[in-house]
């Protein structure tokens, strides 16, 4: 938190104290609100120059805590797939739907980076190799150097390389499937998935 004078609001800020008039318990101003110009002009007729806001830092930790008690309220868990042809993203949705999830499909990888970026309760991602601009390995390095987002993700591809394992297997990937798969490779992914979610979550409690 710190003190800013009215002059010096940027449109981002919040305040973070409730203002009130001076000597009565009447609210002029909630906690969390953004100022717009009216209210800077009222807080000024009022004798107050200066407030206090939310750091940077407090509101990313805000927004993360308000995703966190969002998730918790929301037993379905999100699967992100992320493929530039639509057919496979519906394929694998429909698995994923049928297994009590839900599917979230981004054909490119500027669509899963904002998905990602903007909803920290996305944890579980089929990510395909071969995309245009940028391909599941540069953008899985990216999410993970960038986003510091360590998300389980397997990988989907028609071309398996050496290389493209190597890689992927440094950056932490929890299954790698060959296309064309069947409804029970998706499913066995997912169980990984799972799986792998439960062993990070026991070694963060002990």
């Amino acid at each position: 938190m710190k003190k800013v004078s009215l002059d010096s609001l940027e449109a981002e800020m919040k305040i973070a104290q409730t203002i009130t008039i001076p000597f009565t318990e009447v609210t002029l101003v909630e906690c969390g609100t953004m100022l717009n110009e009216p209210a800077v002009l009222l807080l000024k007729s009022m004798g107050i120059n200066e407030v206090s806001v939310y750091e940077e830092s407090e509101l990313r930790e805000m927004a993360l805590e308000a995703a966190a008690e969002a998730d918790k309220g929301q037993k379905v868990r999100q699967v992100l797939i992320v493929d530039d042809e639509r057919e496979i993203c519906n394929y694998i949705g429909e698995v994923v739907t049928s297994q009590g999830f839900k599917p979230r499909v981004a054909l490119s990888a500027a669509d899963a980076w904002n998905r990602l970026a903007s909803d920290p309760s996305i944890n579980d991602v089929f990510l395909d190799i071969m995309m245009p601009e940028m391909n599941g390995i540069e953008f899985l390095n990216k999410v993970r150097n960038e986003l510091g987002r360590n998300v389980n993700v397997v990988m989907v591809t028609a071309k398996k390389t050496i290389e493209d394992v190597v890689v992927a297997k440094k950056l932490g990937i929890v299954d790698y499937i060959m296309k064309p798969f069947t409804p029970d490779r998706i499913v066995k992914a997912l169980q990984m998935m799972a799986e792998k979610k439960g062993k990070t979550l026991q070694s963060q409690q002990n």
